[in-house]
């Protein structure tokens, strides 16, 4: 059975379609993706399954695959992945790839990573060294010099090494952790073919995807930068849990409340870098308490004095008008901070516009219209937004005037 929503949505299952394993399955191993409500009185003859904030496909122990599709255009995620990832330059954006299903968004990276992977390897992997130390009457490498206390042979240093790196073995864990997951026939063949050919050589090590965001790469790696920003990708959507024992498949996914706070902060950090400094999630402890904090997702200053201007703020929400909860967080946010302007950021035009007052904070929202195909025309359209609300040009209108 396949299961087919909308994120943040919810859908009833008869209860005949859904197996009690399935049930439990979606409950113990997917619970962070998904809230479901077994019958009850309330609706005794089917199940309840409510989407949670991630897009994706979830395959079941039983068969049964759960898709969760994303509220903006496909094309549109596919746009703020490209960018927030920086794989912009990779060349098959010069292209043109269409991407009408969440499947096909991955299935675009995954192809993508196993091509180059397969054309690096028929280059030759990458090597690695390190210096050893031997003695003997063979001499290789380096002489150190003589060693007096043993007249038999000489001590020399030399280099060993081979494809068994790290830099190797990123890739065949990330092919490792795609092998189980439901990709086409054809993709599934090549990931199984170029898993084998490195395996040969290569250790199978698990990798962190932290470490993959710290690592850094010199002119010679630039084709291993490629390709470990694309492992990244991948690892991020399909580890939530790596699973062992009898269930084979693994789900891939996208949080799209986080890709959407990611590419805002990282446009607004590069674009707006030489009239401001901008913070990304900027910490701040509550007087009082030494554990409760906020965490701003953007934090405006001075770029000269250093003082503080705004917060901003991303609601990835497709919501008409502001809700008060969002209101009350960034007004608390800028109150905490000692700033007068808190500004929301939607992904959507259709959020009705509004310029207010609560004490000495003015809020602001702007909505964004992601569903056009050129990103930097979206990113600047909102700079100039911004920059009309933090160099008061912007009139501030209370749409809650009294009659």
């Amino acid at each position: 059975m396949h299961i087919d929503l909308v994120e943040e949505s919810s859908v009833e299952i008869e209860r005949m379609d859904l197996s009690e394993v399935d049930a439990l399955e979606i409950v113990d191993y997917f619970g962070r993706f998904f809230n479901l409500e077994f019958p009850n009185p309330h609706h005794p003859g089917h199940y309840i399954l409510r989407a949670k904030g991630h897009v994706g496909l979830f395959s079941l122990q039983g068969g049964s695959c759960i898709r969760i599709v994303p509220k903006v255009p496909c094309s549109t995620v596919w746009a703020m992945l490209v960018y927030a990832k920086k794989v912009s330059s990779l060349r098959w954006w010069q292209g043109e790839i269409t991407c009408d299903t969440i499947e096909q968004i991955f299935e675009v990276f995954a192809t993508e990573l196993v091509q180059r992977v397969e054309a690096r390897w028929h280059r030759g992997m990458r090597w690695d060294y390190e210096p050893c130390e031997d003695r003997g009457s063979p001499i290789r490498g380096r002489i150190i010099g003589p060693d007096y206390r043993n007249s038999w042979g000489v001590k020399f240093r030399y280099a060993t090494g081979g494809p068994d790196c790290s830099d190797n073995q990123i890739l065949l864990w990330t092919l490792y952790c795609m092998r189980s997951m439901p990709w086409s026939r054809e993709l599934k063949m090549d990931i199984e073919r170029i898993f084998h050919q490195l395996r040969a050589d290569i250790s199978l090590a698990p990798s962190c995807i932290q470490e993959l965001g710290a690592r850094k790469y010199n002119r010679r790696q630039s084709d291993y930068h490629a390709m470990h920003l694309l492992c990244r990708f991948l690892l991020e959507g399909i580890a939530p849990r790596i699973r062992q024992g009898p269930w084979p498949s693994i789900p891939f996914s996208i949080h799209m409340a986080s890709l959407f706070e990611e590419c805002i902060s990282l446009w607004l950090v590069t674009t707006l870098a030489g009239l401001w400094k901008i913070e990304r999630q900027w910490e701040l402890g509550l007087e009082g308490s030494t554990t409760l904090s906020f965490r701003i997702d953007l934090a405006v200053f001075d770029r000269d004095g250093g003082n503080p201007l705004a917060v901003i703020d991303t609601k990835y929400k497709l919501d008409h008008e502001p809700a008060t909860g969002d209101i009350q967080q960034v007004v608390a946010y800028a109150v905490r901070l000692g700033v007068d302007t808190a500004i929301l950021v939607y992904p959507h035009e259709e959020i009705r516009a509004v310029s207010l007052r609560i004490g000495d904070v003015a809020v602001f929202s702007i909505g964004l219209d992601l569903s056009a195909d050129d990103w930097s025309s979206v990113g600047a359209a909102l700079n100039e937004k911004i920059k009309s609300i933090l160099t008061h040009k912007y009139n501030y209108v209370n749409i809650e005037r009294k009659h």
